[in-house]
């Protein structure tokens, strides 16, 4: 219950510096009022049920009056302990008033939570008008008020607060999987239809409360509905994509979760449905254009094209929808040729390899200085080690050619020449 900060168990009240009021019995405090000191809530009023008043002045000074309808009236049904200290076995649904010296200096409200108690006799959920969002809980019987007054004869009413409690999902990005949680909504006042958020997972609804129960320390009401079939539906999409590790690539994907990097990205999408999804409609859009549609759960697709993608997912059941979406970003393409390599076994530049990114077509030969290929490739990862036929080639000045298209139809045409130094 959110509302128990506004109560509080008390058995001593401060009136002053010098005075105290103190009840016995089982009881709490309410003392958000209006225009009064506090309410008594007793369950039950029995014979230990009993409010005291101590003062430092005489008994004589002290008059204990109840008041209805702006009426007070006088009590001759006070107990007197001690010289200071009187006390009276208080009644249900009664105000009364604390009276020193021809001065008020208490005024209250008691009730007897026992004749206040829920008579609610069953639940029971329907789909609401967009069941898609919210359902109606059919509630029969009835909830007596707490109405009290003030001292003027103005009537107020105590809020009572109940809980539904049932299961939904709840989508845990830790384990990427949907979890089955108890959530709780507050109702106040119930009527005989109350509106609740839709789960997502078949389920029963359990009406518990109010929140003076456990201040009281007596049992809570506490009604479950039949299950219910629920009509909601949600996604959320995942990923995992290929990842790559040559590091002579840059921006290449490193890690499953990469969404953003060198092309070509492969990447695998899960659409993780709720239970009772029944149709999958994935459209992919580059640059604010849309370039695909499928319909399968889950897909794989390459994006060998730099551009800024929208992946996008609806889901439905005929009768509910859901959508969910990611953005990939491809890279626009660069590739660079080094100048100088060294095959001597230290770990450090090794080979000769060109530095790219988003290079989806590659061609390159190297020649040696009379014109001999030494090697070709059509894997801009991969690069020449310095060796020809399995021996070490000899150091000096070698040649190449790359021909390269990137992921943005970007051509590269690259000449030039690389020193082999060992």
């Amino acid at each position: 219950m959110k509302h128990f900060f506004l109560l509080l168990m008390m058995s001593v009240l401060a009136v002053n510096t010098y005075s105290q009021i103190q009840a016995t019995g089982n009881y709490t405090v309410y003392n958000e009022a209006t225009g009064l000191d506090y309410i008594y809530i007793f369950s039950p009023i029995d014979n230990a049920a009993e409010i005291h008043y101590t003062t430092t002045e005489n008994t004589n000074s002290v008059k204990w009056y109840t008041f209805l309808d702006g009426v007070k009236t006088e009590m001759t049904s006070v107990s007197i302990v001690s010289p200071t200290e009187t006390y009276i076995d208080p009644k249900n649904n009664t105000g009364y008033i604390i009276n020193v010296n021809g001065k008020d200096v208490a005024r209250f409200w008691v009730f007897d939570y026992s004749q206040y108690l829920p008579a609610f006799t069953s639940i029971s959920a329907t789909d609401g008008e967009i069941p898609c969002e919210n359902i109606l809980l059919n509630l029969t019987g009835n909830l007596p008020e707490f109405n009290y007054q003030n001292t003027t004869g103005g009537i107020f009413s105590i809020d009572r607060y109940f809980d539904i409690e049932y299961n939904t999902l709840e989508w845990d990005k830790d384990k990427k999987e949907w979890k089955v949680i108890k959530h709780t909504e507050e109702v106040k006042k119930p009527s005989p239809l109350i509106a609740v958020p839709t789960p997502f997972t078949k389920t029963t609804f359990t009406l518990k409360g109010d929140q003076f129960t456990s201040l009281l320390n007596i049992p809570e009401i506490s009604l479950t509905s039949a299950e219910y079939e629920t009509k909601a539906v949600k996604c959320n999409i995942t990923s995992i994509t290929t990842t790559r590790d040559e590091k002579n690539e840059n921006d290449r994907p490193e890690k499953e979760t990469d969404i953003e990097g060198s092309a070509p990205l492969d990447i695998q999408f899960s659409s993780n449905p709720t239970p009772n999804v029944r149709s999958y409609f994935w459209t992919i859009y580059r640059n604010g254009e849309k370039l695909m549609a499928r319909s399968e759960k889950d897909h794989l697709y390459t994006f060998s094209k730099a551009g800024n993608y929208k992946i996008e997912l609806n889901v439905t059941n005929g009768i509910c929808t859901d959508s969910s979406s990611v953005n990939v970003i491809v890279m626009e393409s660069s590739i660079i040729a080094p100048a100088v390599f060294t095959p001597n076994n230290d770990g450090y530049n090794e080979e000769f390899r060109v530095a790219y990114r988003s290079i989806i077509e590659y061609h390159c030969t190297v020649y040696n200085r009379w014109g001999r290929v030494v090697y070709t490739s059509s894997d801009p990862a991969k690069g020449w080690n310095g060796t020809i036929g399995g021996k070490p080639a000899a150091e000096g000045t070698y040649f190449y050619i790359v021909n390269a298209r990137g992921s943005d139809d970007k051509v590269y045409k690259l000449k030039g020449h690389v020193n082999l130094l060992r």
